[in-house]
């Protein structure tokens, strides 16, 4: 699934439309807690801002893949 940052927000980019530089992601919550863990957000929307600090809102990226079943796909995605 696509990401685009939009400010401190990450949105899912279901249809590939939005603008802005994008990042991709496995529609698995595994690959998510992973992403979280390595603090891979500043780097993958080349921010060098404050939002190094961990300060990005996940919200509707943990909602659309904790809708999907487990390792599944998002309807839409693909």
């Amino acid at each position: 699934m696509r990401l685009v940052a939009e400010g401190t927000v990450i949105t899912p980019d279901t249809r590939g439309r939005l603008p802005g530089r994008g990042a991709y992601l496995h529609d698995d919550r595994r690959c998510l807690e992973l992403a979280v863990r390595r603090r891979v957000w500043s780097r993958a929307f080349r921010e060098r801002s404050a939002h190094g600090s961990g300060q990005w809102d996940l919200s509707r990226v943990e909602a659309l893949i904790g809708s999907a079943p487990s390792g599944g796909t998002v309807p839409g995605s693909g």
